[in-house]
Protein backbone atom coordinates (compact mmCIF):
# COMPACT_ATOMS: atom_id res chain seq x y z
CA UNK A 1 0.00 0.00 0.00
CA UNK A 2 1.34 3.64 -0.63
CA UNK A 3 0.87 6.66 1.37
CA UNK A 4 1.17 9.69 0.17
CA UNK A 5 3.08 12.16 2.23
CA UNK A 6 2.48 15.08 0.27
CA UNK A 7 -1.75 14.83 0.81
CA UNK A 8 -1.09 14.51 3.95
CA UNK A 9 1.56 17.37 4.56
CA UNK A 10 -0.79 19.22 2.34
CA UNK A 11 -3.73 17.76 4.83
CA UNK A 12 -1.94 18.83 7.94
CA UNK A 13 -0.77 22.29 6.46
CA UNK A 14 -3.87 23.53 5.57
CA UNK A 15 -5.78 22.41 8.97
CA UNK A 16 -3.39 24.76 10.00
CA UNK A 17 -3.55 27.94 8.15
CA UNK A 18 -6.98 27.56 9.35
CA UNK A 19 -6.64 26.96 12.74
CA UNK A 20 -6.10 29.76 15.19
CA UNK A 21 -3.48 29.71 17.68
CA UNK A 22 -1.58 26.57 19.30
CA UNK A 23 -3.83 23.50 19.81
CA UNK A 24 -3.34 21.21 22.21
CA UNK A 25 -2.60 18.54 20.42
CA UNK A 26 -0.23 20.53 17.77
CA UNK A 27 2.68 18.04 18.66
CA UNK A 28 1.91 15.00 20.99
CA UNK A 29 3.22 11.63 20.87
CA UNK A 30 0.47 9.39 19.58
CA UNK A 31 -1.25 6.90 21.62
CA UNK A 32 -0.16 3.07 21.40
CA UNK A 33 -3.14 2.19 19.34
CA UNK A 34 -4.38 4.94 18.09
CA UNK A 35 -7.17 4.49 15.97
CA UNK A 36 -8.77 5.45 12.76
CA UNK A 37 -12.04 7.16 12.41
CA UNK A 38 -13.58 5.55 9.08
CA UNK A 39 -14.83 9.30 8.37
CA UNK A 40 -10.97 10.23 8.66
CA UNK A 41 -10.30 7.04 6.19
CA UNK A 42 -13.11 8.59 3.57
CA UNK A 43 -11.26 11.79 3.11
CA UNK A 44 -7.88 10.63 3.33
CA UNK A 45 -9.00 8.58 0.56
CA UNK A 46 -10.85 10.59 -1.18
CA UNK A 47 -7.90 13.85 -1.43
CA UNK A 48 -5.69 10.93 -2.33
CA UNK A 49 -3.45 9.98 0.33
CA UNK A 50 -4.16 6.80 0.58
CA UNK A 51 -6.09 4.11 -1.85
CA UNK A 52 -9.44 3.56 -1.85
CA UNK A 53 -9.03 -0.13 -1.54
CA UNK A 54 -7.01 -0.16 1.22
CA UNK A 55 -7.57 -2.98 4.17
CA UNK A 56 -7.13 -1.50 7.46
CA UNK A 57 -6.39 -4.43 9.33
CA UNK A 58 -3.29 -4.70 7.04
CA UNK A 59 -2.83 -1.17 7.02
CA UNK A 60 -3.44 0.77 9.96
CA UNK A 61 0.25 0.69 10.80
CA UNK A 62 1.39 2.28 7.50
CA UNK A 63 -0.95 5.00 7.85
CA UNK A 64 0.14 5.86 11.30
CA UNK A 65 3.51 5.91 10.25
CA UNK A 66 3.60 7.91 7.38
CA UNK A 67 1.94 10.92 9.39
CA UNK A 68 4.88 12.98 10.41
CA UNK A 69 5.54 11.66 14.36
CA UNK A 70 3.57 14.00 16.94
CA UNK A 71 0.91 14.83 14.10
CA UNK A 72 -1.44 12.22 14.67
CA UNK A 73 -4.17 13.52 16.60
CA UNK A 74 -3.98 16.66 15.13
CA UNK A 75 -4.29 15.47 11.63
CA UNK A 76 -7.54 12.88 12.71
CA UNK A 77 -8.90 15.84 14.95
CA UNK A 78 -9.25 17.60 11.95
CA UNK A 79 -10.61 15.41 9.42
CA UNK A 80 -13.34 14.22 11.62
CA UNK A 81 -14.22 18.08 12.16
CA UNK A 82 -13.76 18.77 8.69
CA UNK A 83 -15.51 15.55 7.56
CA UNK A 84 -18.69 16.19 9.70
CA UNK A 85 -18.62 19.77 8.27
CA UNK A 86 -17.12 19.88 4.81
CA UNK A 87 -16.32 16.09 3.77
CA UNK A 88 -19.76 14.76 4.14
CA UNK A 89 -20.42 11.30 3.28
CA UNK A 90 -23.03 12.31 0.75
CA UNK A 91 -23.21 15.18 -0.67
CA UNK A 92 -19.91 16.78 0.29
CA UNK A 93 -19.55 20.44 -0.04
CA UNK A 94 -16.57 21.21 -2.51
CA UNK A 95 -16.87 23.91 -3.05
CA UNK A 96 -16.45 25.39 0.60
CA UNK A 97 -13.47 23.21 0.98
CA UNK A 98 -9.88 24.67 1.50
CA UNK A 99 -8.50 21.13 0.03
CA UNK A 100 -10.39 20.62 -3.03
CA UNK A 101 -7.58 22.55 -5.33
CA UNK A 102 -5.50 18.84 -4.58
CA UNK A 103 -8.02 16.40 -4.14
CA UNK A 104 -8.83 13.66 -6.39
CA UNK A 105 -12.37 13.03 -5.82
CA UNK A 106 -13.07 16.81 -6.74
CA UNK A 107 -10.65 16.55 -9.66
CA UNK A 108 -11.88 13.31 -11.00
CA UNK A 109 -8.66 11.36 -10.65
CA UNK A 110 -6.85 8.30 -9.89
CA UNK A 111 -9.01 5.79 -7.83
CA UNK A 112 -12.40 7.82 -9.27
CA UNK A 113 -14.80 7.09 -11.72
CA UNK A 114 -16.07 10.04 -13.33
Amino acid sequence: MMVRLDKIMHMITCFKCITPGLEDDQYTTPPENIEIPSSSLRVMKRIGAISSGINMELNRKTIINSIPYGRELFLFDHLAEFSKNICKESEPDCDSCDLSLHCDFHNKKNDWIN
